[in-house]
This record gives structure tokens, sequence and C-alpha cells, in this order.
């Protein structure tokens, strides 16, 4: 039980790596340490060399549909929007975990050519030492970047095999809590 337990965490993990799209554009590969302003927070973040905000020019064909913009987020705390050619997007979760976090991006906001990534603290301005990064840019809507895999989890018990009531984390081999999606039905909150 519990080796078949494992193996579907096992399972999860290397899923839960792999999101695979249709056209994709990855627009850094590598987290940056953001401070909005004053000193570090904490003493695992470095005290100077930090930038304010993120901007990132990238390559890509305008969206037609509906796209979707995967990033990785630690450590928020304040109010941080994630910006596009101009249009926001979304704000980042303000949540310590490390997190993938997934924005819609509305059709035509990615235009031909030439684009522009901008995340940066919005509203009050206290100091938040953040990392944020590994971010791609799907041309596909959010639910089928979401929907390129699926992954059954049933807990039971070992003894008499009914379900039992659990909470169940997905990461992914950095131990980042992936973005996924559910069903809720009679037996799923």
């Amino acid at each position: 039980m519990i080796k078949q337990i494992l193996f579907a965490l096992f399972f999860c993990l290397v899923v839960a790596e792999t999101v695979i799209a249709g056209e994709s554009v990855i627009i850094t590969s590598k987290l940056i340490h953001l401070r909005s302003s004053g000193d570090r927070e904490w003493s695992t973040f470095p005290e100077s060399g930090q930038k304010k905000e993120l901007s990132v020019p990238f390559e890509a064909k305008v969206n037609q549909g509906e796209g979707t913009l995967l990033l990785r987020q630690q450590d928020v705390k304040q109010t941080w929007n994630v910006e596009l050619n101009g249009t926001v997007l979304g704000k980042l979760v303000p949540d310590a975990n490390d997190q993938q976090l997934l924005l819609a991006v509305p059709p035509k906001t990615v235009k031909a050519g030439k684009n522009q990534l901008r995340i940066y603290q919005a509203g009050k301005m206290d100091p938040d030492d953040i990392r944020v990064g590994e971010i791609v840019y799907f041309a596909e809507p959010k639910q089928n970047v979401l929907s390129e895999s699926q992954l059954t989890i049933e807990v039971v018990d070992g003894k008499s095999s009914k379900p039992l009531p659990c909470r169940v984390t997905i990461v992914n081999l950095d131990k980042t809590l992936v973005a996924t999606t559910s069903e809720s039905n009679e037996r799923q909150a």
C-alpha cells in the first residue's frame, strides 16, 4: 500500500515537472531576486545587488486567442503586478511558499516581434524581498496548459480500502508547489 502511494507521488513529481503545450517561449529560466525598498528582510537574501523590478524583453508571435504565462514565485508578501506590453495580467500571490502561478494572457496582448514583461511592486511600498522567474509563455489557454496531463490519486485505508479524507500537496522536483486544476464532485472539494 505504502509502495503504491509512493509510486503515485513519484509519478506526480515527474508529471508535474513536465508541462507540455503547443507553442511556448521561455522568457527567463532563472529565478531573480527583487527588493522593492528598504533593508533586506531575511539573512538568506543578499544585502545588495537586487533589482526593484523585473523587465524582460522577449520575441513571440501575436496571440490571436488566449495565451498563458507560467512563472515561479517565492516569499511574496506585498502586491506585485505582472504586466505584459502595458497590460496588467494579474498579481503575484501574497504567499511565502515557493509556487507556480498561471496567468491568462488576453488575445492580441502578445505582439509579433519584441514584447516586454514587467513585474513590479504596486501600492504600498513596504519592504519585500522576493524571487521570481522561470517564466514561460504558452500560446494557448490556461485550461489547455493545465490539462496536458492527468493524474488520479486515491488515498484509502490499508485494511478496509475505504477512501480516507486527506490533503494532497503536489510539488515538482524543486519542491515548488505546481499549478493544478481539479474538478469538485461528490468525493472531492
